[in-house]
């Protein structure tokens, strides 16, 4: 009887001890990033921020042919408004823009004057729903870098990744979330900054015609994450963004300068200025008229 109530007691002080260490698993997540935000302002002024504008310059290689610079801005009016304009100067002035307003799709550029839609924008409704997806992508990967989250409608949930555990000086966490959003963060121990985001995205111009491949279907409320990813049959590419000089706008530590690099690309984003809850109109963010709408 006493050889029962030994063996009854290992196994209750061996359930809890698994208890114990699965506990401490799923919240090794949530105290990096908790280290992360309070690191750069603060979880309470994080959460604070209702819009958000950046404006710089971007300087963009493609393997040996020389660099474009184009100036870049970008605007969020959250939720659930995103923006992002480039600006080209020689030979002559020419801007893109891409992004949503509400539930709006705006793919557009302007030339001479004339703004026209372009791309997926006034592609059908599935090619429209795969760049919709894109770019609430791009919107959460934005937010995700330098807000360390995103509104509650884009479900991102940080994770401890399977496998990865960093080189010693790096603490990683997984980040997932709607519209297939998948990235992979890797912060400094000692700082708790964000050094490195890595993700994996359709190739730019694949699939060429600019529609979904065949069979892919726009991932539904409800259904599995990534169900799209795993069923595509499109190129991707891993892009990796990286983070430095750190310095403080509006009370909350930003990363100046990002890097970009993906097969044969390479991107410099040399940040100006953060502004934190600026004043945008919801208006800004509409589609603009073209001569045929």
């Amino acid at each position: 009887m006493a050889s029962r109530g030994c063996a009854g007691v290992v196994g209750v002080v061996f359930l809890v001890g698994s208890w114990a260490l699965a506990g401490l698993a799923s919240s090794r997540a949530d105290q990096i990033l908790a280290q992360a935000r309070q690191a750069i302002g603060g979880e309470a002024r994080l959460k604070a921020v209702r819009s958000l504008s950046l404006k710089g310059v971007a300087e963009a290689r493609r393997e040996s042919a020389a660099g474009v610079v184009t100036n870049l801005q970008i605007d969020f009016l959250l939720p659930d408004r995103f923006r992002i304009s480039r600006d080209w100067f020689a030979p002559s002035f020419f801007r893109r823009v891409g992004g949503f307003n509400g539930g709006d799709l705006v793919e557009q550029r302007q030339a001479s004057g004339v703004w026209t839609d372009v791309g997926f924008g006034k592609g059908s409704k599935e090619a429209s729903a795969w760049q919709m997806a894109a770019r609430k992508r791009e919107c959460a990967r934005y937010l995700v870098a330098w807000l360390l989250m995103a509104p509650e409608q884009y479900g991102v949930q940080f994770t401890d990744p399977a496998g990865e555990s960093g080189d010693g000086s790096t603490d990683v966490v997984d980040a997932r979330g709607a519209n297939d959003f998948a990235a992979r963060l890797f912060f400094d121990k000692n700082t708790h900054r964000l050094l490195k985001l890595t993700y994996r995205e359709a190739v730019p111009g694949a699939p060429a015609t600019g529609a979904p491949p065949a069979g892919r279907q726009a991932a539904g409320r409800g259904e599995p994450l990534f169900k799209s990813l795993e069923r595509s049959d499109s190129k991707t590419d891993e892009v990796t963004m990286q983070f430095d000089d750190y310095h403080t706008d509006d009370g909350i530590l930003f990363s100046h300068t990002t890097r970009v690099e993906s097969e044969g690309l390479r991107e410099e984003w040399r940040i100006s200025r953060f502004k934190v809850n600026p004043q945008l109109d919801a208006k800004y963010f509409e589609r603009k008229k073209t001569d045929g709408a």
